[in-house]
């Protein structure tokens, strides 16, 4: 079941990056990382397929924007167990967080919010589907509007390619303007150049090439 789960969340992704939904495409990736990971922890025959699949997503979930992500702190009742619906925490629950029951991972759901405690921004957090907002069209999306465009003209196949080799390099800034060192900088900061953009005549860049990688060889 976890399996077929697995392949039909892969579809969905593909479908989302076609249809240029790129946000919603990064909440599918981490679905189907979870289910990569729920798949490895119970199953341990070698499975090419998987394997191929981990490779790729890990790849592919490097090239997305995000950066920096929400983490939110909430004070609840009690989690209420995803198997038997109890508390999972109390003696009237007798399974552990994580394991497979019947086909089913038990979990813990929350219930009741009794308040926030606080939201933070952070780099690594527990569930990165938890990312700051971006716009579809967006240029940060650039690495996955190539990926959209390259299928559509059958320049790319969804199963052709399982690495993704970062490339960073430095080149000019389009904006740049070299100015008066104590002229106001021409960013907008109202801040003198010599102190805010003088030493940003160049940007980081960086290129990303499919590495090719057939499912089966």
């Amino acid at each position: 079941e976890q399996f077929i789960k697995l392949l039909l969340h892969v579809a969905k992704y593909w479908l989302a990056i076609t249809n240029q939904k790129f946000s919603n495409s990064w909440l599918v990736l981490q679905d189907v990382l979870d289910y990569l990971r729920s798949i490895k922890k119970f199953h341990e025959k070698r499975n090419l397929v998987v394997n191929f699949i981990e490779k790729q997503f890990i790849a592919l979930e490097s090239s997305y924007p995000y950066q920096l992500f929400s983490s939110t702190g909430i004070v609840v009742d009690y989690y209420k167990c995803s198997v038997c619906g109890n508390d999972i925490d109390s003696f009237g629950c007798e399974h552990l967080k994580g394991e497979l029951y019947n086909g089913e991972v038990a979990y813990g759901i929350a219930n009741k919010i009794l308040h926030f405690d606080h939201v933070a921004l952070v780099e690594n957090p527990l569930d990165k589907r938890c990312a700051i907002s971006i716009e579809d069209s967006s240029e940060q999306f650039a690495v996955q509007m190539n990926m959209s465009e390259y299928i559509t003209k059958a320049k790319l196949k969804p199963f052709s390619f399982k690495k993704i080799e970062i490339i960073s390099y430095k080149k000019n800034n389009p904006d740049y303007i070299n100015l008066p060192r104590n002229a106001l900088c021409f960013c907008g900061s109202n801040i003198k150049f010599k102190k805010c953009c003088i030493s940003k005549n160049q940007v980081e860049h960086k290129h990303f090439e499919f590495i090719h990688g057939q499912l089966i060889t």
